[in-house]
């Protein structure tokens, strides 16, 4: 069998792969790879949907990068298991947040601590100001509970040698 990468795997590899896959068949994962929520970049595997995505234990999130002109294309940095480091817009995750929507900027105030001009500050900002919002998603993010069952199966996958 060939990987996405098109690399010769051993079928331990290909089973594996199907276990966090949710037991899909090689078709079944090119299908499901064109209209999923997220593909890592290095290692190729695909998140199906924005939950496994926020669920899976072997993502960190590692910082913010504020896009004031538009807070929604700002991007959320992620690290895989596998070493890579990517970015989600802010705005797949706007619905995260039901609160109220400040109007206003308070960056390069005395009111504002600066959290957004720091993309590895994750804390969250008590300010009043129209960037407060997006590092509640974030904070949503942060606290999203992981399953760790199948994060176990992928972190023995990445660790094997073949």
């Amino acid at each position: 069998r060939w990987s996405v990468s098109g690399k010769r795997e051993s079928p331990n590899y290909i089973f594996k792969f199907s276990l966090y896959n949710n037991f899909m068949d090689e078709e079944d994962f090119f299908r499901q790879r064109s209209r999923s929520f997220k593909k890592c970049s290095k290692c190729g595997f695909v998140w199906p949907e924005r939950a496994s995505f926020l669920s899976d234990p072997c993502l960190r999130m590692i910082g913010y990068q504020a896009n004031f002109n538009d807070l929604m294309t700002g991007l959320f940095l992620f690290t895989h298991i596998c070493g890579t480091t990517f970015s989600v817009p802010a705005g797949d995750f706007r619905d995260l947040y039901d609160g109220p929507v400040f109007t206003g900027r308070l960056n390069g105030t005395k009111e504002c601590a600066g959290h957004c001009l720091r993309k590895d500050d994750l804390r969250p900002c008590p300010a009043k100001c129209e960037c407060e919002y997006v590092r509640e998603i974030l904070q949503s993010i942060l606290n999203w509970p992981k399953d760790l069952k199948d994060g176990k199966l992928r972190q023995d996958a990445a660790t094997d040698t073949f």
